[in-house]
């Protein structure tokens, strides 16, 4: 796992940004994202949780440079600071992601997280 570990990881950090035809514009790939793959709560995810997500980054990628529409979107908003979720939900060879994009305040979106074995809820459907 570790060699695969380190490939995945340059893989991730070569990718920087990427341009969505669904905002128009561009996403970035960076630290907050590669944290939120590797942990949750502040703590390590399972390795197989860890390896599963990274297996899949480039079908993230794919759809993310194919997608023109959104599943699910979320606003949260604080006094002062605001947050969005975008869901990009794809079937791509029998499994099926969720890839989640985030903007915090007026910044730019950029890559989250990527979900397998996602179950889409009755209440965001």
């Amino acid at each position: 796992m570790k060699n695969n570990f380190s490939k995945q990881k340059e893989y991730y950090k070569n990718i920087k940004e990427i341009y969505s035809p669904y905002l128009d514009s561009k996403v970035i790939f960076n630290s907050k994202g590669w944290g939120h793959i590797i942990r949750k709560s502040g703590s390590m995810r399972p390795s197989k949780d860890i390896n599963r997500r990274l297996s899949q980054l480039e079908n993230a990628v794919r759809i993310l440079l194919i997608a023109t529409t959104v599943q699910e979107k979320e606003i949260i908003i604080q006094e002062e600071y605001s947050l969005v979720f975008l869901g990009f939900i794809a079937i791509l060879n029998e499994n099926k992601l969720k890839i989640i994009l985030r903007k915090d305040n007026d910044g730019d979106y950029y890559f989250y997280s990527v979900m397998t074995g996602y179950i889409t809820s009755v209440k965001r459907d």
